[in-house]
């Protein structure tokens, strides 16, 4: 009897330890699983967030730089046509951040999605009335009116009475818009890159091999 029990003991053990061992190695993949969708998450939002640096400071670099500081740059910044095949971030996929004390993190992200966006509609609405310009200017050519080319107040007196005055204030509206929403977003983004890619570090440390390390250059 005593070794029936002496058996039933060590099967009772065995099984628990089985049992214990397997919920381990359950638990220890659910947390592996759980770690890598979070850090492919967060890999995915460096590199949305990058493209989305590399559009905005093309559009800085190639169009708006060189006419900074001139006076007419409504006019001799031309439409600015860019891939319309653009990587957003995936919000729902990082709120794992709010987690601990990187929850503003998320928030800025998402101020980041929203500024890059309006930039957008902002280029947009630019091109569609650069068109008009475009377009007002082909004729007067074709008519043999010279456009004036001197003064800023003598072009604009010109343009109001040929283009239209409210169309002239929407594209000097327009083109200062675009100039304020990309520097902010410029100022804005180099913060986000730092800030994303020590939270992964933080996050991931054992991964650092893996981690993108991404640096805004201006020149």
């Amino acid at each position: 009897m005593e070794g029936y029990f002496i058996q039933a003991a060590i099967a009772f053990v065995a099984a628990f330890a089985g049992a214990f061992f397997a919920f381990m190695n359950q638990n220890y993949r659910e947390k592996r699983l759980k770690e890598d969708q979070e850090f492919a998450a967060s890999k995915k939002a460096q590199f949305a967030l990058s493209s989305q640096i590399n559009t905005v400071l093309a559009i800085k670099k190639q169009h708006l730089d060189k006419f900074r500081d001139d006076d007419l740059r409504f006019i001799h910044v031309l439409p600015i046509l860019i891939n319309e095949n653009h990587l957003f971030l995936d919000i729902d996929s990082l709120m794992f951040m709010l987690d601990g004390d990187t929850a503003n993190l998320i928030q800025e992200l998402d101020i980041s999605e929203k500024d890059f966006t309006l930039i957008l509609n902002v280029l947009s609405k630019r091109n569609r009335t650069q068109q008009i310009f475009q377009e007002a200017f082909s004729e007067l050519e074709r008519r043999n009116i010279e456009i004036p080319n001197g003064s800023r107040s003598e072009f604009m007196n010109f343009s109001y009475d040929n283009i239209g005055k409210a169309n002239v204030i929407e594209l000097e509206s327009l083109t200062n818009e675009l100039y304020e929403k990309v520097d902010k977003a410029m100022n804005h983004y180099k913060k986000m890159m730092e800030e994303l890619e020590g939270f992964i570090k933080t996050k991931f440390p054992k991964r650092k091999k893996e981690i993108l390390s991404l640096k805004i250059s201006e020149n």
